[in-house]
């Protein structure tokens, strides 16, 4: 949450903020530092999901083409009818 004050999560539901910073002062929630964020975010997410990639197979594609084609499956994954994410306006 680029931008806001830290107790906003917490104010949200949420039961604590892992950050790669040290919490501040006026803090009182709970705070995991950690030394990566996006590497923790992304085993959290991974952990919250029932761990998904190793459960999905996935057909390869030549490296040069691998990003590109990532993204259009996913995004052709969160254009099915139910699915409300990834920034798609429906």
């Amino acid at each position: 949450m680029a931008g806001s004050s830290p107790g906003r999560p917490i104010e949200s539901g949420a039961v604590a903020v892992a950050s790669g910073l040290s919490p501040p002062d006026h803090f009182s929630g709970n705070w995991i530092e950690v030394e990566h964020g996006r590497q923790a975010l992304a085993l959290a997410a991974r952990n919250f999901f029932s761990r998904p990639t190793s459960v999905w197979r996935l057909p390869a594609s030549p490296e040069r083409m691998a990003k590109t084609t990532t993204s259009y499956l996913v995004d052709s994954i969160c254009a099915l009818p139910g699915n409300h994410g990834a920034g798609r306006d429906h």
